[in-house]
């Protein structure tokens, strides 16, 4: 008979996470029976899987590695407001990546939160002087709305 602890844990990226432990200063899953701060209600994901945490934890150049605890895939920049101010709370570090392009380790963050801007990629507006986008979106997305054909 295989017990419920087993079956959570093999579950890996398919645990959600419910909170933050600040004695032990480790991610709580639902699986796990410990007093914690619960992590706030977010419209994206928040993954501590060691399978989704992996390419967060080496810069381009593959010279620096730096494995954070979690990693933040914002619904909505609201999810990045309430992690900041949580992560703000434990003293956890936090480092913003977009398509990961940086070496020296720049948007990597041992032990701490990655926030990976890639879907926050909308072009809000542009006009003759400047362009209001989100922090995702790429060079070549802009210029290619930016050019005429």
């Amino acid at each position: 008979m295989v017990s419920r602890r087993a079956v959570l844990s093999g579950l890996g990226a398919a645990t959600l996470v419910m909170g933050f432990d600040p004695v032990t200063r480790t991610w709580i899953s639902e699986a796990h029976a410990a007093t914690f701060d619960r992590v706030p209600a977010l419209d994206g994901q928040l993954q501590t899987d060691p399978a989704s945490l992996q390419p967060y934890a080496e810069d381009v150049g593959k010279v620096i590695f730096n494995t954070p605890v979690a990693v933040l895939l914002p619904g909505s920049v609201k999810d990045i407001q309430k992690m900041v101010r949580f992560c703000r709370r434990y003293e956890i570090k936090i480092s913003m990546r977009g398509q990961g392009h940086t070496t020296n380790g720049y948007s990597q963050v041992a032990g701490g939160l990655v926030i990976d801007m890639r879907a926050m990629n909308k072009i809000h507006s542009i006009d003759r002087h400047s362009a209001d986008v989100d922090a995702g979106v790429k060079w070549s997305a802009l210029l290619e709305a930016t050019t005429p054909l």
